[in-house]
């Protein structure tokens, strides 16, 4: 279930109800800063997310009134990939012969992986993409540099204005 009102979905998990929230403002990481591997990396300082889930829960109350009084019985946070404008990034990568992109997903991914594996297969194998994916090539964005610090800031805008998936 989709909450645009309260920036949030929600679905059955395991006995329970998982739920997830955007934050208002996106939290934007430096690649560069990564560690060689994210299992653990904590995103913000706030490591059990409580920060979030207490700006999230008043607007979660109205579709969930006992939000307040239920068990959380963990937190995850994980790492997005966002475009400026929100779009996917679908398709040949100019001037990387053979290299196809299929990023900038996050949110809709898992619902859409079937399309954009389709249409990504589609372009593999020098076929007609079952649909147009003007919207979402990447000269789209013109030369820049994906680890510059006002494109990243432009993605983190995309995904914090985002009240859906």
């Amino acid at each position: 279930m989709i909450l645009p009102d309260a920036r949030a979905y929600s679905r059955p998990e395991s006995n329970g109800l998982l739920f997830g929230l955007r934050e208002p403002v996106s939290v934007s990481v430096d690649p560069r800063e990564l560690p060689e591997t994210v299992s653990g990396y904590v995103i913000n300082h706030d490591s059990n997310g409580w920060s979030s889930l207490e700006e999230g829960i008043p607007a979660l109350t109205a579709f969930f009134p006992l939000v307040q009084e239920v068990e959380i019985r963990r937190y995850i946070s994980g790492l997005s990939n966002y475009t400026p404008d929100g779009m996917y990034v679908l398709g040949k990568v100019p001037g990387l012969e053979g290299f196809l992109a299929a990023t900038g997903c996050s949110g809709a991914g898992i619902a859409m992986s079937g399309g954009i594996g389709r249409a990504v297969a589609e372009l593999a194998v020098g076929a007609e993409p079952f649909v147009d994916l003007t919207p979402h090539r990447i000269d789209r964005f013109g030369l820049f540099d994906p680890l510059d610090e006002e494109f990243r800031r432009r993605c983190g805008e995309a995904r914090s204005g985002k009240i859906t998936g």
